[in-house]
This record gives structure tokens, sequence and C-alpha cells, in this order.
């Protein structure tokens, strides 16, 4: 088991004790979320995230990937509040958007699932001071891409 899956681990465990597991039909709202706003940097830049909260109830977020000037990757992002709880809504290279619920929300952590996509069929983040983890799995763990991001830099 990775660090980082360790530290999820134990923030998970730490959100069960201290808030108790939230579901979609708990009465939740998208401020809790504020945490995940900001610019966010993997890879020495390499790859950005920024999410933008709104004073309703959706967080905007896009991320892209470079390599040596070029966008090699893109992805529009959205977290909002829907009939079934807070979702989670991705659309990468402009493909069809896939949408995943959330399954765990804690302090500074939220996991979101969808399992009949193929990959990823989890979606987790958690914040630890100026740090934010990203991760995406298979239910089973067979898969799992981490991302350790830092607070962008000022250009």
């Amino acid at each position: 088991m990775s660090a980082l899956w360790k530290l999820k681990w134990l923030a998970f465990l730490t959100a069960v004790i201290e808030l108790g597991a939230h579901t979609a039909s708990d009465d939740l709202h998208l401020s809790n979320l504020s945490w995940i706003a900001g610019c966010w940097s993997h890879d020495n830049g390499r790859t950005t995230e920024t999410w933008v909260e709104t004073s309703g109830n959706l967080l905007f977020g896009h991320a892209v990937t470079m390599h040596e000037g070029r966008v090699i990757a893109f992805e529009d992002l959205r977290i909002e509040m829907t009939a079934q709880g807070i979702s989670y809504t991705a659309s990468p290279n402009g493909n069809k958007p896939v949408t995943f619920y959330s399954v765990i929300i804690g302090a500074n952590l939220i996991v979101f699932e969808n399992p009949d996509h193929d990959f990823p069929q989890r979606i987790s983040y958690q914040r630890n001071e100026d740090t934010l983890f990203a991760s995406v799995a298979t239910l089973d763990e067979s898969k799992i891409i981490e991302f350790e991001m830092e607070v962008c830099e000022s250009k």
C-alpha cells in the first residue's frame, strides 16, 4: 500500500469518526467542499487542475496536461448538487461526460464512484494543508493512479 493510500485511509477513518460517513442523502452543501477551490499543480507544472467556486450549487473545474509546450490532454470538470446528491462529472478531451456520485465525504476528503464505468470507477480528493491528493482507481484497486498536487505558483 503506497504512502498516499495510507494517508487517505487514515483520513477516511478520521472523517468517519469525526463526522460519520455521509452519503448523498445527507444534508450536504457544496460550501463544505470549498477546500478544493484553487489552482493545483502536479509534476512541476506539467499538469494543472483548477477549481472555481460559484455562489450556487456548482464548482467548475478544468485540468490541462502539457508536454514540450503543447496541450496533450484536457478535461472539463464539475461538482454539483443533484437530486442524487453531490456528483462529479468529467469530460476528458471533449469526450462524452461521465458522472460519479459521492460515497464518502469528510472534512477534507471526498470520494466519488461509478461502478458502471470502465476506468476510473473511483475518484478521490483529499487536502492536507497546501497539498491536494487525487486518485483514480478501479473499485477493486487493481489499477490506481495517484496525483500529489501543490498550490500553483504565480506567474
